[in-house]
């Protein structure tokens, strides 16, 4: 089955309207959490609902938790599980349907690059 998740600000923004038709998942199978929420329940609801050979459209993989450390926990979960994850923005995707090795260091390099940023980020505030 093919699923989407997108976290929004508000879920009533033009957001989800782009993300559905940038990607081939059906509304129904849309899975989206507001930025403001930090629970991330519809995102809880996706992850008890993949089974091994699905895959999930992410908008972007910082929706998949709040630091590197919940993306690669998030990630590992998912495709320990079968479940290819395509990363529309970036436009990866990693799964059981290519080279493990591959994906970790694809996947090692943007967690790299997400910790620069947030230690930046964090020198700035």
């Amino acid at each position: 089955m093919l699923y989407g998740y997108i976290r929004t600000t508000d879920a009533q923004t033009n957001e989800v309207g782009s993300f559905l038709k940038s990607c081939p998942v059906a509304e129904e199978a849309l899975f989206v959490d507001s930025g403001k929420n930090s629970d991330r329940a519809e995102l809880a609801r996706l992850l008890s609902r993949v089974v091994d050979g699905d895959e999930v459209y992410i908008q972007d993989i910082s929706h998949l938790g709040r630091n590197a450390q919940e993306y690669r926990e998030t990630l590992a979960s998912l495709t320990d599980r079968g479940v290819a994850v395509l990363i529309h923005t970036s436009r990866l995707r990693f799964g059981p349907h290519r080279d493990r090795e591959k994906s970790r260091k694809s996947f090692s390099n943007i967690i790299h690059s997400l910790k620069r940023l947030e230690n930046t980020l964090e020198n700035t505030q």
